[in-house]
């Protein structure tokens, strides 16, 4: 591979890890705000929406840190 293409994927690589992080934090102010739902509301169908939420940005965060991890394999 030539350097362009290779800057151009070092690039890549850095937006996607960029994405991963601002995913984090999305997760975090979630999860933050789970943790403050009172018991009495965590049965309700928005409680259960947030669950699922958090569920997809963490499965998301792994592949976004697992696509930043192959693009960084590539020499």
């Amino acid at each position: 591979m030539n350097p362009q293409r290779r800057k151009l994927i070092a690039e890549i690589a850095s937006l996607v890890e960029q994405a991963s992080e601002s995913t984090g934090e999305v997760l975090e102010q979630e999860t933050e705000a789970m943790d403050k739902t009172p018991e009495s509301l965590q049965g309700t169908a928005n409680y259960e929406r947030s669950e699922a939420a958090v569920e997809i940005l963490q499965e998301v965060i792994e592949a976004l840190d697992e696509a930043a991890e192959k693009l960084g394999s590539i020499e």
